[in-house]
Parts: C-alpha cells; sequence; structure tokens
C-alpha cells in the first residue's frame, strides 16, 4: 500500500473538512490547538473534538499522527490534511 503525504497549508479558521492546528500566544507562552471537524470523521464524530492548549511541538505531533491515523482508514481526502492556522 502507497504511503498518502499529509498536505500542510496557511488558513485564517478553522477548516470543517480538515485537521486543523491553530497556534498562538498568551503572553510570553506559544501553544497550539488541534481541532477535528466532525463533518471530516466520515460519520465518526457527532461534534468537533478540539484538544486543550498543548505545548507547541506536541501540537503539530498530534496533528500529524491524527492524520495519519485517518489515511490508514482510507481517507485520502481532506481528513489526511492538516491545515495551519495562526489564533
Amino acid at each position: 500500500m502507497a504511503k498518502v503525504k499529509n498536505r500542510f497549508e496557511q488558513v485564517d479558521e478553522i477548516q470543517s473538512d480538515a485537521i486543523t492546528l491553530s497556534l498562538g500566544k498568551d503572553g510570553d507562552k506559544e501553544y497550539g490547538v488541534v481541532v477535528f471537524s466532525a463533518s471530516a470523521s466520515a460519520g465518526r464524530l457527532v461534534q468537533d473534538s478540539i484538544s486543550g492548549q498543548l505545548a507547541p511541538q506536541d501540537s503539530f505531533r498530534s496533528a500529524i499522527k491524527l492524520a495519519r491515523d485517518e489515511s490508514g482508514r482510507g481517507r485520502h481526502g481532506p481528513a489526511g490534511c492538516v491545515e495551519a492556522g495562526m489564533g
């Protein structure tokens, strides 16, 4: 089976058809939040799944792992993407 490559795009808002990684800053603390939209879950979720504030490196890792897991389920469309936005 061929490996699916994740695609990264910079966006201005949460995308309803993809995993979104939002980066932000609270004072001196930088963080990331991962949003997995229910509409991108092929019916597995009834509401969006939103992480808490994570360290930036952990948020990237989490978003990439989620995208790979979705790609492994045969999803080669938008749910296999990770879109990064600045919050």
